[in-house]
Order: structure tokens, then sequence, then C-alpha cells
């Protein structure tokens, strides 16, 4: 932890331009599957600020770095300095031994994205099973201001220009959808002995990922800045106020794969919990997301993406409790929606099969 508190520190320093800044105390949180968070308590010239630390690391397959390893850091911390997030994303920085520098100047080291350090609950931890003091009865609102953080963000339009690094990486999203290698990882270590996306099935799944990806890669013009982990853990609740968190996969591209990724992430919570309240929460999601943007088409290219949630949320390793019969019943939606190339809206989770 003091190496790791010793590289925090040397981020703000270098980094944030804090130059007498001293890292008090590091707490180590909850993190995700590759990578470690961190709260860090800060003095700066006796001003005490916490901020959230996100460490990326990565696995044989390099997930969490795509093929063009530094672009996704690199529009979050271009993201950083537009000041276009809330909480604040402080910028994304690389460690060594005795100095950090920003991620335009990097060649190798270890990983940090800094933003600003709020509190509350995550949305996935809340809803399973749903939390009566905290949720209940509000998915209609909860949806709906979910849908309006994800609009503000997409209202930052970054049109590909041809040729550049952000084209090279936008087709690198839709080349299988996400992270390729992030795809690949998935089928190859966690879906070998799936008793859902088995046989021929499996084949013919990911074909239909590509051709999806190959359909939707044509519509440029709609590109923004995207979240890119769009899904219930990432949103935090505090009472009325709720936070979207986690820039640290921030690209630019279609919006729908955000959309896309939230509105079945409610829809495998309402299947394997047998209750609407989650499916009210993606109706509510998507209508207040259409109401703000006037975005029709966002149904049709929500299905951009999805393919690579269903193929995640039917790993047994992740979801040990699902059943195979629901792994089934929302791998075949998901299918169906990217055959259409378009989303099917359903109204109860008996619907969604």
């Amino acid at each position: 932890m003091e190496s790791i508190k010793n590289h925090i520190q040397q981020c703000i320093r270098d980094g944030l331009r804090w130059e007498n800044a001293t890292v008090e105390e590091v707490q180590k949180i909850k993190g995700g599957y590759l990578a470690n968070a961190y709260i860090a308590t800060v003095n700066n010239e006796g001003k005490i600020t916490k901020i959230f630390v996100k460490e990326q690391n990565e696995n044989t397959w390099g997930a969490e770095r795509p093929s063009d390893p530094y672009a996704t850091y690199l529009t979050s911390d271009l993201a950083a300095q537009e000041q276009t997030l809330s909480p604040k994303v402080l910028g994304t920085f690389l460690a060594f031994d005795d100095q950090a520098v920003s991620i335009q100047q990097i060649s190798g080291g270890k990983l940090f994205q800094i933003q600003e350090c709020v509190t509350g609950n995550n949305l996935y931890g809340l809803c399973e099973p749903i939390v009566a003091n905290e949720i209940q009865s509000r998915e209609v609102e909860l949806g709906e201001k979910i849908a309006e953080m994800f609009a503000n963000i997409h209202s930052h339009k970054h049109p590909i220009e041809r040729g550049t690094k952000f084209d090279e990486y936008s087709r690198s999203l839709r080349d299988v959808i996400a992270h390729p290698e992030l795809t690949l990882n998935i089928f190859q270590n966690f879906l070998q002995k799936s008793k859902v996306l088995n046989g021929d099935f499996r084949y013919s799944y990911l074909a239909e990922m590509i051709k999806v990806a190959e359909h939707f890669s044509q519509f440029t013009e709609r590109n923004s800045l995207v979240h890119g982990d769009a899904w219930h853990a990432n949103v935090l609740v505090n009472g009325s106020d709720l936070y979207l968190v986690d820039f640290s996969r921030l690209v630019h591209g279609e919006p729908g794969m955000d959309i896309g990724h939230f509105y079945v992430v409610c829809l495998q919570l309402g299947l394997t919990q047998k209750n609407d309240y989650h499916v009210r929460m993606a109706q509510a999601f998507l209508s207040k997301y259409i109401d703000i943007t006037k975005d029709e088409f966002i149904k049709e290219s929500m299905v951009t993406y999805i393919g690579f949630t269903g193929a995640v949320s039917v790993v047994e390793d992740f979801y040990p409790k699902v059943s195979n019969e629901d792994r089934k019943k929302l791998i075949s939606y998901v299918y169906k929606c990217m055959q259409n190339k378009k989303i099917t809206e359903v109204k109860t989770w008996k619907e969604i099969q």
C-alpha cells in the first residue's frame, strides 16, 4: 500500500501540479474485475481533499487496454481538460518511481485515472435484492435521472475525422464490439464450457455481433463522448443525488453503446429476479433519453453493444446464482435484437425470451 500511496502522490504532484501535496491516507475499496480502486485523502497546502483513484490493470489478453492501447485514456484526459463531466475527471496519469506525467507523454508504467470523490451506494448493489429504504418505488425516477446523465455526456459530439487516432479506435470498438480483446477473453476464458453459448449457436452469435458492428460502422456522424462501461455498478445513489462514475473507458463513439448496455442489464435483473421493477426502470430510462435527445434511431443503434452485454451476463463465474433457463432466455432475446438490428421493447420480464 505504501508503494501505491507514493505513486498516487506522484501523480497528484506532477500530474495535477499540486507540488506540495501529500497523501495522508489511502483506502482500498471495491474495484472492477481488472482494476483496483482507492479513496485518497490529500493535504494540499492545508486544504484536505478526497479523490477517487482507479489503477488500471490488464490480463494476458490486454482486456483493459484496447488495440490502440492508450486511446481510451487519452480521451478520458481530454474530457478532463474540457470539463465536461461530473464528478469532475481530474486526469489520467502514468506513475513511474520518481515522476508522473500526462497520458500524452507516456510509454509504460502504472496507469491511474483520478476524479472527484463522491459518496453513495452503487445501484447494482442496491438492486440485488432491491433495498427498500433506498430505491423501492423509485424505478421511474432513477431511470429518468440516469438517462439525463447519459444525454449530457452524449451531447458532446465528436464526429470521427478519418485517418486520426480516434478514427482507428472508433473502428476497433466496432470490430466485435467494445474492446476486441475483451470479447475474445470472455468467449475463450469464461464461455468455453457454457451450457448456453455452445455448439453452432456460439458461432452464430459471434457472427451476428460482427454483422451488427459492420452495419452501424457507417454512422460516424453520430459519434459523441461515450462512457463505455454504462451499467448499474457505475451509478452511485446518495439519497436524491445520483452520480455516474468511472470514466476510465471514455471513448468517442456510438451513443447507443451506453444506452443498450444499461437497458439490457436492467432486463437481466428483471428476468433473474422475476420483478418488473427493473423493466419499468429500463422503459423510463429509454423513454426519457429519447425525449431529451430526440434520437429515435437510438432504438436501432442500441444493439451495437448488447451482444457483448449478453455474453457477459451468462458467464457462470460472474453470476453463479442465475439459472440456465434464465441465461437462455436473455441470450435468445439479445440474439433476436441483433438479428433485427433494433431493440425489442418489453413491458414485463415474462417477455424476455
